[in-house]
Parts: C-alpha cells; sequence; structure tokens
C-alpha cells in the first residue's frame, strides 16, 4: 500500500473499528473508502426517514444521531464509529426507523452500486462484510426480542 496521509490513516482506524468492516485490511479499507462520500448534517436533519426505501448506509464519523421510530419516540442512539443503514443496502428494503441528526455529525456515505463495484475485485472482503453484516444483525435481532 502506498504511505497515507493523516487523513487516509485516520479514515482506516475509524472504518476498522465499524463491526460490519471488522477483518478487512488496510488496502481494502482504502479502496471502499474511494467509492464513500462524505455527508453533513445539522442538528435535527434527517439523515433518514422510517418508511422511504433505501440503497444506501451511513458510517458515522463524528457527531451523535438519533433512531426515530413512526410514533416520534426516541429508541436509540448512534455514536460515531458506528454505522446505520445497512440492511437497506443488501436488502433495499423500507427504513424501519428514522435517523435524525442530534447534534452537528459527519460520515462516510456508500451506496449499493458504490460498494458493489469496490467489492468486485476484492471477493475475500465481500465475503467479509456480508458475515459481519450477518453478526451485526442477528445482535440487533437479539438485543429486539429480549426487550419484547
Amino acid at each position: 500500500m502506498n504511505r497515507l496521509n493523516k487523513k487516509q490513516y485516520a479514515l482506516i482506524k475509524c472504518m476498522e473499528r465499524v463491526k460490519i468492516f471488522s477483518g478487512l485490511s488496510p488496502t481494502d479499507i482504502l479502496f471502499i473508502l474511494k467509492v464513500a462520500r462524505t455527508q453533513s448534517y445539522g442538528v435535527g436533519e434527517f439523515v433518514y426517514r422510517v418508511g422511504e426505501r433505501g440503497d444506501e448506509m451511513l458510517v458515522l464519523l463524528n457527531g451523535s444521531l438519533a433512531v426515530v421510530i413512526a410514533t416520534g419516540q426516541k429508541v436509540a442512539e448512534i455514536k460515531a464509529g458506528t454505522c446505520v443503514g445497512e440492511m437497506a443496502l443488501f436488502t433495499g428494503e423500507p427504513r424501519s426507523a428514522s435517523i435524525v441528526a442530534e447534534v452537528p455529525s459527519t460520515g462516510l456515505t456508500l451506496t449499493r452500486g458504490s460498494i458493489r463495484l469496490a467489492l468486485k475485485s476484492m471477493p475475500n472482503a465481500y465475503s467479509g462484510i456480508l458475515e459481519n453484516v450477518i453478526g451485526v444483525l442477528s445482535e440487533r435481532l437479539a438485543e429486539a426480542n429480549s426487550r419484547a
């Protein structure tokens, strides 16, 4: 891998902490970062709205996001270093909750098309990400079942 600048190094370190990118090499993560776009949100701004069809996810780099269900109740908080929307990235299903910025927040957006394009040449990374997504979704399902 070529020599990294400070920003690239910091982004790679942040992405390594995101569960769905766990176990990927810095080279693979850098390749994924090339297809991501930076997005900023102001306080109260919607990242996603419940019911919208989705084909992208957001890796939160800084800030804090609220998960709000259709009744308007806040049910969770998303902190920097985590992602949101990964289920829609892979399934295209409508959003199950709204995501709203609680403070000024910045993240990296990955679309289904961009991630597929990036991972076409990295089949091991693709299978690793899918395994990680299954793990994350399983954890969330177990949490939801324990609350029911």
